[in-house]
């Protein structure tokens, strides 16, 4: 979808290749489905969210680097947001 639409590549907004790939991979792993890509937001369905902390810690360092904005205006730290992302069976972001 982000390489078709050509969703990506401003401010902090990963270009359409990266964003490619990492919905791949959060799909491979977490069944993450992209439901919602419009302006500088992306929502993704979630079948197989992270159950323990450990999974939860690496998966927001991932968000992180995927999308700062949802600590730096969201959660506020790395450890907030793994704490949203336990069983969480949507996840959401934006790039201001």
């Amino acid at each position: 979808i982000p390489a078709y639409l050509g969703f990506g590549g401003w401010n902090e907004c990963p270009a359409s290749e990266d964003q490619v790939a990492v919905l791949r991979r959060w799909h491979e792993r977490h069944g993450a489905v992209p439901f919602a890509m419009v302006e500088d937001i992306v929502e993704c369905w979630v079948a197989r969210p992270p159950a323990d902390i450990e999974a939860c810690e690496a998966l927001a360092r991932e968000h992180f680097f995927y999308c700062p904005d949802i600590v730096h205006q969201g959660t506020q730290t790395l450890l907030a947001l793994a704490s949203t992302l336990r069983e969480a069976e949507a996840w959401y972001f934006w790039w201001d």
